[in-house]
């Protein structure tokens, strides 16, 4: 004899045992019944009301994932401004029809309702709504008298599967048969079975419901362990006791007679089961009056968590981009804060080369020089670009010096736009996960409100922002590699990550007046700045940010020193014929950065 394995993480499936249990309950109650009205609430999900009896039942039908299931439910959830095509699609073949039956297909989690309609003729037609509640694989597909389909939740094209396409016209093939041989409702069936158990017998509850699960068609990992262990827990013969359990199961589901329990675990969602279970101490069990109410009670809460869940962690990942986009930003800060600091020793070399003109000869990688600015005169070796002057080498030393000296200011100017965004949305991000965290009721308005409040603040974009934003990248793009990225003065660039996508960005997106960069003499990324047609206005800072974006994507990007052409895009044009990514441009001015 075994003692009963532990039920802490145990889950209650929606299985074929729970199904059948349902599609009993449903015929009692709305055969017969005229079906009044449809909705889609979300496009997983269906409800139907029927009348019946002078009574109105709600029939929910989901084909969520995770929740795939078919049931009865107490309230109706509000419907979206603009129905789903297949509501309209349900509306138009099933209001006002009369549901003649409800039955399951082969023990399996398949339900097939059978609704009396008229079609467009007003003349008398049957309509079938098959509801296959399989899990990732779940559908609610409408289907004509001569079996072809008209039209499904979640169409599937032969793309996806060239064995059963679910489109419009096509014709309805059920979902292939489970390979297991023996029906569980089958007395035969089950002593072939047990005279395999006599013959191997085994001694353990994982090896007979592994057994179990192997031989017979739509048993879930749940009833199969949940018969094993009455089974191995009576200590008596294993043969004789499987065969009293599986009749004393199957006999009253043949018969319709359940016996339904609502299951309440102190620390976990309630749960629900057409029969009194051992896997659960009997004090967590109540008597259920319908099986169809408990399963509306538990996924009721069930559903409620997931959402809050799922919401929750939707809106963490729009604070966790939100924090990482300034926290980029900040880092970009601190490296202008940190490269000002050199600002004099730029300016000491540039005036060091100026000084030592007479000793630089075209062509020379260094110069030696006495460094008058250290009291101790020592000699200083001074690396060259090779293909500028002496002034021009000298330059560019000032020029890092004087770009060393605007970024302090920027620093200066901005980082109060970063540090203040970023603490709130921090300490909105620690908000969140206190409530996930609690064990208190996850309350979804909650979020919404969270949410309302930091676009409210421009700490998130408006949705409708972020959807235009979505449709108008794929759209803009068409499936090019091409980056966008934002300087930290909130100017725009876009840069090409393949040939293809460069010649796109030069020929498609890129307006007269942007600037276009690319790296003198060399292969690299090209880099359009959008300059809202007012290239005369863009900060220098800007136009060095877009050229160190396109030398760090240059085939020079490991040298010292990299010269980044940019010029107008107006000024740039792609020779016919000529390879991808290849163009010609004139009035350039050259920066050199160092990547």
């Amino acid at each position: 004899m075994q003692s009963k394995p532990k039920t802490s993480n145990l889950r209650v499936p929606y299985d074929s045992l729970t199904l059948c249990a349902v599609v009993s309950e449903l015929r009692a109650c709305l055969v017969g019944g005229q079906i009044q009205e449809v909705r889609q609430p979300d496009p997983t999900e269906i409800q139907m009301s029927v009348r019946n009896q002078g009574q109105t039942y709600w029939l929910l039908a989901s084909v969520d994932a995770r929740y795939a299931r078919l049931h009865l439910v107490s309230a109706r959830s509000p419907n979206p401004p603009t129905p789903p095509n297949f509501c309209m699609v349900l509306r138009r073949y099933l209001e006002n029809g009369f549901v003649q039956s409800i039955r399951q297909r082969d023990f399996d989690r398949i339900v097939e309702i059978v609704v009396l309609s008229r079609d467009a003729e007003g003349e008398p037609t049957t309509v079938t709504l098959v509801g296959e509640f399989m899990g990732k694989h779940s559908n609610l597909i409408l289907v004509r008298e001569n079996g072809k389909i008209i039209d499904a939740i979640k169409r599937i094209p032969e793309r996806l599967n060239r064995f059963r396409e679910i489109l419009p016209g096509a014709v309805y093939l059920s979902p292939p048969k489970q390979s297991n041989p023996y029906d569980p409702r089958n007395a035969t069936h089950w002593e072939a079975f047990l005279q395999e158990l006599e013959t191997d017998p085994t001694d353990s509850i994982e090896g007979l419901a592994e057994r179990l699960l192997k031989r017979f068609m739509g048993l879930s990992p749940f009833l199969t362990k949940e018969i094993a262990t009455r089974t191995m827990c009576e200590g008596q013969d294993s043969v004789s006791s499987l065969r009293q359990n599986a009749l004393e199961i199957f006999d009253a589901t043949a018969r319709e007679e359940f016996q339904p329990v609502l299951i309440l675990p102190p620390s976990a969602s309630p749960a629900t089961y057409p029969f009194p279970s051992v896997l659960f101490p009997d004090e967590i069990q109540q008597v259920a009056r319908s099986l169809n109410l408990a399963l509306d009670f538990a996924y009721r809460d069930i559903v409620k968590e997931s959402h809050f869940r799922e919401e929750a962690s939707t809106l963490r990942g729009q604070i966790q981009r939100a924090i990482q986009r300034l926290e980029r930003q900040w880092e970009t800060f601190q490296h202008l804060q940190e490269n000002s600091k050199h600002a004099e020793k730029y300016q000491q070399i540039g005036e060091l080369i100026i000084s030592h003109l007479w000793n630089i000869q075209p062509g020379d990688s260094e110069v030696v020089v006495q460094d008058y600015f250290d009291p101790t005169y020592p000699e200083r070796k001074i690396s060259l670009d090779t293909t500028l002057s002496a002034q021009e080498n000298a330059a560019l030393w000032f020029e890092k010096s004087r770009t060393a000296r605007e970024g302090a200011d920027v620093v200066e100017e901005q980082k109060g736009r970063v540090l203040q965004p970023l603490g709130q949305l921090q300490e909105a991000l620690l908000q969140l996960e206190g409530w996930e965290a609690s064990e208190e009721e996850h309350n979804t308005a909650k979020l919404k409100a969270l949410h309302k409040r930091l676009r409210e603040q421009r700490l998130l974009p408006e949705e409708t922002e972020q959807e235009t934003h979505g449709r108008k990248a794929v759209n803009e793009f068409q499936g090019h590699k091409i980056r966008r990225i934002q300087t930290p003065q909130g100017y725009e660039m876009l840069m090409g990550e393949t040939a293809t996508a460069n010649d796109f960005l030069l020929t498609r997106l890129a307006s007269p007046n942007d600037l276009w960069f690319h790296v003198r003499a060399s292969s690299s990324a090209h880099v359009v700045l959008r300059t809202g047609n007012r290239p005369d206005a863009v900060p220098r800072t800007a136009i060095e940010a877009a050229a160190l974006l396109c030398a760090r994507h240059s085939s020079d990007k490991h040298a010292s020193i990299v010269p980044v052409d940019y010029t107008l895009r107006k000024y740039v044009r792609k020779p016919r014929g000529s390879a991808p990514g290849f163009a010609h441009y004139e009035r350039e001015t050259t920066l050199h950065v160092t990547p």
